[in-house]
């Protein structure tokens, strides 16, 4: 029996374009503040609604955050597929080389100013890891498994995958 009764309002369009009208008037209102003339809801997009209230998360950013406060720091990635090719490396150094001479920039940190320390029988070499860039690509296979297995490079300055390298540029604030 109720279901027939809501049929046969559907049989009445007015009716329907009257129920469906008011609708969507209250949401209008809902959504809209017309005192203000602006829209009643909105949306924080920060970083900081995207946090737990609390937690390991929450201390980690605010450590950073605290740390590095009033300092201008841009973080780049270098992404491809093939970045350990003799060309990539070049190419990678030279911009960062390039970052370095901006006026502005205080300091680049990347793979190709990244301290690189071995030790070979009795001595100990400390160096740029891209003081030598390789000659061809098999040698730029090596340093992608140098710097794969260096724990202070991986997942830092080198994605764990060898796809992508980090570029962190500190500006003058």
């Amino acid at each position: 029996m109720q279901d027939s009764r809501t049929l046969s309002l559907l049989d009445r369009p007015a009716l329907v374009s009257l129920v469906v009208l008011l609708i969507v008037l209250l949401a209008a209102r809902i959504i809209i503040d017309f005192d203000a003339k602006s829209l009643a809801i909105s949306v924080d997009a920060s970083i900081e609604s995207l946090l737990p209230s609390e937690g390991s998360a929450l201390e980690v950013y605010e450590d950073v955050r605290q740390k590095f406060v009033g300092d201008d720091f841009v973080v780049a990635v270098w992404v491809s597929d093939t970045l350990f090719s003799a060309d990539t490396l070049r190419r990678f150094k030279e911009f960062t080389k390039a970052l370095e001479k901006q006026e502005d920039v205080v300091r680049v940190d990347s793979l190709a100013t990244a301290t690189y320390v071995s030790a070979e029988d009795d001595f100990t070499n400390i160096d740029d890891f891209l003081a030598e860039l390789p000659v061809d690509d098999a040698a730029a296979m090596q340093l992608k498994k140098k710097a794969l297995n260096n724990p202070l490079f991986a997942g830092q300055l080198v994605s764990k995958d060898g796809r992508g390298l980090l570029v962190a540029i500190l500006r003058q604030a």
